[in-house]
């Protein structure tokens, strides 16, 4: 079965050449590529915090340094 073609689930009572198991055996493929898009998704969701985290402590080290060498503070982007 081509992927993208849409394919009626509900074969209960009909005899239109697909058999639930068919229709299950061409779906699970799909559905693993699912699940795996979405389990790598997950992992790079779950150090998202932590390396953001890594940003923050090295802008703020950026400002502090700086802060030190010219004697005031500065924000971010400033000359």
């Amino acid at each position: 079965m081509e992927q993208g073609v849409p394919v009626d689930v509900s074969t209960e009572g009909k005899d239109d050449g697909f058999t639930r198991e068919a229709v299950q055996a061409a779906i699970s493929p799909m559905l693993d590529q699912v699940n795996t898009c979405l389990d790598h998704l997950e992992e790079r969701n779950d150090c998202l915090p932590g390396r953001l985290q890594e940003c923050l402590k090295l802008a703020g080290r950026y400002i502090l340094s700086s802060s030190s060498r010219s004697g005031r503070p500065q924000a971010i982007g400033s000359p």
